[in-house]
């Protein structure tokens, strides 16, 4: 997997929910374990790491609460760059979005809102892993947020730099086209089950997920 990798600089983006924390009835609750954490500060500290989650900014911020690394929330809507706090020039939405899980009347919730939204032409529901998602009708999601922080970071080229993006969403699959835009195979999708994706490799669960990273620091620390 990492011969395509060479002497290039390896970015590392990863989703949240259901990659770096487990699934949750209560998304307030969606916590990562202390193992996870040490794992995604320690690859941090070795690459330029970014995290991209349909969650807002605040919410996103409060659960990682680490300053070297880029955040971009609502889809690609907003980043924010490690340390100075300062947000990058894309749509801001206002508030947190709207996430609630399925249960059995998921049909129901899911006609409700779709008919709600329809009367909003600035905002489309977006179907993700056991949610509803109400965003904001433009092109911006993860694979934009992915390619504007690789400029940011000042990797134009991708003779300097390979992205790698772990996630395990339907909303994460623009991430993937943008690896494959990019040029690279790094993309990893998290699933139990086989299913139709835009990724190369997977990953069964926020677990090995954990023990991956790892691996990355260690392959890091060996070169």
């Amino acid at each position: 997997m990492m011969k395509c990798v060479g002497r290039r600089e390896i970015v590392v983006f990863l989703d949240y929910d259901g990659t770096l924390s487990e699934i949750v009835s209560n998304p307030t609750e969606a916590f990562m374990t202390g193992q996870m954490r040490a794992a995604l500060e320690a690859v941090s500290n070795k690459f330029p790491t970014a995290i991209l989650s349909g969650r807002s900014l605040r919410k996103i911020y409060e659960f990682v609460n680490l300053t070297n690394i880029y955040y971009s929330g609502n889809h690609g809507n907003t980043v924010i760059s490690p340390r100075k706090g300062n947000k990058i020039d894309m749509y801001d939405t206002t508030g947190d979005r709207a996430r609630r899980t399925f249960e059995a009347d998921a049909g129901m919730v899911d006609k409700i809102v779709k008919s709600e939204v329809k009367k909003y032409p600035d905002f489309r529901v977006m179907l993700g892993h056991e949610v509803l998602e109400v965003r904001p009708n433009n092109d911006l999601n993860k694979g934009t947020a992915l390619e504007l922080i690789m400029g940011k970071m000042g990797f134009t080229s991708s003779n300097r730099a390979v992205p790698l993006f772990i996630g395990d969403d339907r909303t994460d699959e623009d991430g993937f086209r943008a690896i494959k835009r990019s040029g690279s195979r790094l993309a990893i999708v998290v699933s139990t089950v086989p299913k139709e994706t835009e990724a190369i490799y997977s990953l069964r669960n926020p677990t090995e997920v954990m023990q991956f990273l790892w691996r990355l620091v260690e392959w890091k620390t060996m070169k």
